[in-house]
């Protein structure tokens, strides 16, 4: 029994009572390089409880973001192959990524929260729009 409890308080801790994580939702931002010869990119995430899962859009390329934040906000992901650190904020979104001799700043700002399921990231949808059975 005992054994339970603990794992339930592991698995719901950071996790408010409606299931929806402090930074759950969709993200959007960019990708800016220090050195001015690497291209710049359109960010885009959904976080999940304690997984991310996104893309960044570079002119030539689009690769994947695939990462785990945790309850103070830290965050460890990689995007193709490459690391990328950063932290979440209730106002914003920080991090860096390396790549070659190209290094880059990342930036994102939440643009939709309300109205998520747990786990799926789907719309709710209302009782109004359901159909009746």
């Amino acid at each position: 029994m005992l054994r339970t409890i603990l794992f339930l308080m592991q698995v719901t801790s950071g996790f408010a009572a409606d299931g929806i994580g402090p930074f759950d939702g969709q993200w959007t931002g960019s990708a800016t390089p220090i050195v001015q010869r690497c291209k710049s990119a359109n960010v885009t995430v959904t976080v999940e409880g304690t997984t991310v899962i996104g893309q960044a859009q570079f002119a030539n390329d689009a690769p994947s973001i695939m990462g785990t934040v945790r309850e103070d906000g830290g965050f460890g992901a990689t995007i193709g192959w490459q690391p990328l650190t950063g932290k979440f904020g209730t106002d914003g979104f920080e991090g860096s990524f390396k790549n070659g001799d190209c290094e880059w700043k990342m930036r994102m700002q939440r643009s939709e929260r309300e109205h998520l399921l747990p786990i799926t990231g789907r719309p709710q949808q209302s009782s109004a729009d359901r159909s009746p059975n």
